[in-house]
């Protein structure tokens, strides 16, 4: 008797566990999570590092996003950065291709030294798997990204 309790608690918690975890990711894919105050709610655009070609669109509401992308066995890492409209044509970037009235998010890398901090960009690694973005789009290199 004992042991049939032990299989049901131990059933019960892995129910529990499959109702509570986020799906995951398959392997030929991209997902890019973001959570990030400060984001006008709207369109996203996700632009191709170097290309400068739009590689997918999504919408944000209360600064809250994900992009899903398929990939193929000829993928390979790459920079990308997110656009998204400026509604206040404050136009950050100049002397970059942005598309018309866009403003891109700017990320620091928090992995290396102190000094390091005093620096952004406005790309990140496009790579298998799950992306979060996390931080505040109002302050320069505010955005974390992890993944």
């Amino acid at each position: 008797m004992q042991g049939k309790w032990n299989w049901l608690h131990l059933l019960w918690a892995g129910c529990l566990l499959a109702c509570t975890s986020r799906p995951g990711v398959a392997a030929d894919q991209i997902s890019i999570e973001g959570n990030v105050s400060h984001l006008p709610d709207g369109k996203l655009y996700l632009i191709g590092g170097y290309s400068h070609a739009l590689l997918d669109s999504t919408n944000c509401r209360n600064g809250q996003f994900r992009f899903l992308l398929k990939t193929d066995s000829a993928f390979t890492p790459s920079l990308a950065s997110i656009q998204y409209p400026d509604r206040l044509k404050t136009r950050r970037g100049a002397g970059h291709v942005l598309y018309d009235d866009c403003q891109r998010l700017l990320f620091r890398n928090y992995t290396r030294g102190a000094d390091s901090l005093k620096y952004f960009n406005s790309a990140f690694m496009l790579e298998k798997g799950r992306i979060r973005l996390t931080g505040d789009a109002a302050s320069d290199g505010g955005v974390r990204v992890f993944g």
